[in-house]
């Protein structure tokens, strides 16, 4: 795929060609993106979205690796790899960047004795993404991340536009279809005028957060940077408490595996990992992909796992737990790119949706 983006001269030796995806995964598992580039603030992600979205070009923000799947075609167009990830104080304010990791932002409140990201410390991911989901640790005590935000600055394109379809839409609490065993990244069709883009201060309640779920789920739109309204307390009372939550969600998955995170979502008031574990999933393989015997819920890449074969054993696993149990799973990694040779039409595979920042969003 050939383009080009009005960006200064400067921008030439940042943006790679051909630059295989699997690195910045934690699955290690993706092909090759036609173009790459890495923001290190919100203004130049700002920048780049809209010089991509002027040159008509696919574009998709990636942020933490987790959460997600990259076919093993790699994706036709431009992956933005948000670095972006200043951070400051105002008393009891906290202001960061998109691209924060989640365990940085953690540090950072706890460095300046402010509670309530501290819980954020174990997840693997950006502060973009973990907004777009509504990133929580243990729901049954309330903490999500949508709890703790106060406004967020937002790039939105205007008016009806910025809609997705509602075919692409990914749905909170909806099944997938059975021939889908990984949700596919929504997507939309390229807005072409930078003009139908605009930046916006919204608060809380513009998410409309729900469980996994934020209007962006629906809508078109990046997180620039999040401002949380958190509380004074004792920097090393946090980061005792901290240290602990860490140490116990280590003991219960396969920390330093390749993993993307947990594969599906828990049904309502059960255990996804329960379920695949009774119906005797545990250790069962395709390929390279094998379930974990740490914690079913995890598929791990034990050596060159191929995306077709997590895929093959997402299916199985999904198939297994509705024959054990009744219960349709639910996936809760994305995937992204081309899954097979010769389909960039597909609609699926060219993600204009931005904050999709794909990271491990609570699994228990």
């Amino acid at each position: 795929m050939k383009f080009i983006l009005n960006l200064s001269k400067a921008w030439e030796k940042r943006i790679k060609r051909n630059e295989i995806l699997a690195p910045y995964t934690y699955f290690r598992i993706g092909g090759p993106a036609d173009y790459f580039v890495t923001v290190k603030s919100s203004k130049e992600l700002k920048e780049v979205i809209l010089s991509a979205e002027a040159a008509k070009v696919p574009w998709f923000i990636l942020g933490g690796g987790s959460n997600i799947l990259v076919g093993d075609f790699g994706f036709r167009g431009l992956v933005i790899k948000n670095d972006a990830e200043s951070a400051n104080v105002e008393g009891k304010e906290l202001t960061a960047e998109s691209g924060i990791k989640m365990s940085k932002l953690a540090a950072f409140s706890i460095k300046n004795g402010l509670a309530g990201l501290e819980v954020f410390m174990s997840v693997p991911g950006t502060l973009g993404g973990a907004v777009f989901n509504n990133s929580h640790f243990r729901p049954e005590k309330n903490e999500f991340i949508g709890n703790l935000v106060k406004e967020a600055e937002v790039l939105l394109m205007n008016g009806e536009n910025r809609r997705l379809p509602s075919a692409a839409r990914i749905s909170s609490t909806g099944a997938e279809p059975e021939s889908t065993p990984v949700r596919s990244v929504a997507s939309r069709p390229a807005c072409r005028q930078v003009l139908d883009w605009h930046r916006e201060i919204v608060n809380r309640d513009w998410f409309r957060f729900g469980y996994d779920y934020s209007r962006l789920h629906d809508e078109t739109g990046v997180v620039l940077n999040v401002r949380f309204r958190l509380k004074k307390s004792d920097p090393e009372k946090l980061k005792a408490r901290s240290l602990e939550l860490l140490k116990q969600r280590n003991s219960r998955q396969p920390i330093g595996q390749l993993s993307c995170g947990c594969m599906f979502k828990n049904p309502d008031g059960m255990s996804a990992g329960q379920l695949i574990d009774d119906a005797g999933m545990k250790g069962k393989r395709v390929g390279g992909a094998v379930v974990s015997d740490k914690h079913a819920n995890f598929i791990v890449n034990t050596g060159g796992a191929k995306a077709e074969e997590v895929l093959k054993l997402m299916d199985w696993v999904k198939r297994a737990v509705k024959t054990k149990s009744g219960i349709d799973l639910e996936p809760e990694i994305f995937r992204v790119g081309e899954f097979s040779k010769g389909d960039p039409n597909d609609p699926n595979q060219h993600p204009n949706v931005p904050n999709r920042e794909f990271e491990l969003f609570g699994c228990h």
